[in-house]
C-alpha cells in the first residue's frame, strides 16, 4: 500500500454540499448561461451593426419595408454604444455568473454573499426599467408596449428574484450548518 501524505488541517476547507446549495448553484449557472448568451449576442450584432456602411443598412431596412426614421436620428455611433453596453452590463456578468456557479456549488459563503450583491444589483436596474416602461405604457394606454415590456424586462426581472431567492437559502443553509462557533476568516 502506498503511503498518505500528513494531513494538514488548514489545507481542509468545509464545504456543504445539500440539494438547496446545488439547486442555488444550477439557478446561478442558468442565470450566466441566458445572460452570456443573449447579451453575447445582441452585443456582437451591434457590433456588426456599427462597422457596416450606415447608408447601405438604411438602404437595405428600406426595401424590406421597414420605418428607418428612429435609425436615421440616432446615427452608426449608437450602435457602438449599445454593444459596449450590452457586453460590460449584461455579457460579462453572464460569465462571471458562470464562474460563480462552481464556487456556490462548493457553499462557499463569501462567494454567495458576493453573488447576492451582484445579483441585486442587477435586480434593482432591471426592476427599475420594467417598472418605468410599464407605468408609462399604461399610461398611453398602449397593451403591445405594456407586453413587450413585460416579456423584455419583467421576465428576467422575475428570474433575478427566484435566484436571488435560490441564493440566500442556499447561504442561510451553509451558514447553518457550519456553526456559530467557526471563525468566518478560514472558511469559505
Amino acid at each position: 500500500m502506498e503511503s498518505q501524505p500528513p494531513i494538514n488541517e488548514w489545507d481542509q476547507v468545509e464545504t456543504v454540499s445539500s440539494g438547496q446549495v446545488r439547486r442555488a448553484a444550477w439557478f446561478v449557472w442558468g442565470v450566466g448561461m441566458l445572460q452570456a448568451v443573449l447579451f453575447g449576442c445582441g452585443a456582437a450584432s451591434s457590433m456588426v451593426a456599427a462597422a457596416m456602411p450606415y447608408e447601405d443598412l438604411l438602404a437595405e431596412m428600406q426595401k424590406q419595408g421597414h420605418d428607418t426614421t428612429p435609425f436615421e436620428q440616432m446615427g452608426p455611433e449608437f450602435f457602438a454604444i449599445l454593444a459596449g453596453t450590452l457586453f460590460f452590463l449584461g455579457f460579462l456578468p453572464g460569465v462571471a455568473y458562470l464562474v460563480l456557479g462552481f464556487f456556490v456549488h462548493k457553499g462557499n459563503q463569501r462567494v454567495m454573499e458576493f453573488t447576492l450583491l451582484l445579483l441585486l444589483t442587477q435586480a434593482l436596474v432591471i426592476g427599475l426599467v420594467f417598472l418605468t416602461g410599464a407605468a408609462g405604457s399604461l399610461f398611453a394606454l398602449d397593451p403591445i408596449a405594456l407586453t413587450s415590456n413585460v416579456l423584455l424586462f419583467g421576465t428576467p426581472f422575475a428570474v433575478l428574484c427566484v435566484t436571488i431567492l435560490q441564493v440566500y437559502r442556499a447561504r442561510q443553509e451553509v451558514s447553518n450548518a457550519i456553526g456559530p462557533n467557526i471563525d468566518p476568516w478560514n472558511n469559505p
